[in-house]
């Protein structure tokens, strides 16, 4: 079964583009979101495996909307940047953001980066769990 991908990305070419990368790996898009679109309805509706979000479409509401819907359907979130930003990347931490990639993104380097998310969201899941547990 493929991995099931939602894009939040404010440019149509720009998450075209994303689209035919991920296509290309492997990856299946189920949503494209833009703007204000109801993050948590739409996780609800289409079950994605992985978000992607691009920075510049990721103002602070964005961010707080997904960590709030990750509590309900925690996924693993990678975000796309063209620059660094140290306030961008404080509030995607504390969001749950899994990976943050600054600039260089090719075809070929989308399905590691979307695999390293996957993996580093799995693992500190189940330290999670394993510490509940202990608890």
């Amino acid at each position: 079964m493929s991995t099931r991908v939602m894009l939040v990305d404010d440019s149509t070419d720009r998450a075209r583009w994303l689209e035919d990368a991920l296509d290309q790996s492997g990856y299946t898009v189920v949503a494209t979101v833009q703007g204000m679109d109801d993050l948590y309805q739409l996780m609800e509706d289409t079950s994605p495996d992985v978000v992607i979000v691009e920075a510049g479409s990721a103002k602070r509401d964005t961010l707080e909307h997904l960590g709030s819907a990750g509590h309900s359907y925690p996924k693993p979130i990678v975000m796309l940047g063209e620059h660094q930003n140290p306030d961008m990347l404080q509030t995607a931490a504390k969001a749950g953001i899994s990976a943050y990639v600054v600039q260089g993104l090719s075809p070929d380097g989308v399905r590691s980066i979307v695999q390293v998310a996957i993996a580093q969201f799995d693992q500190y899941h189940a330290l999670q769990r394993k510490l509940a547990r202990a608890e």
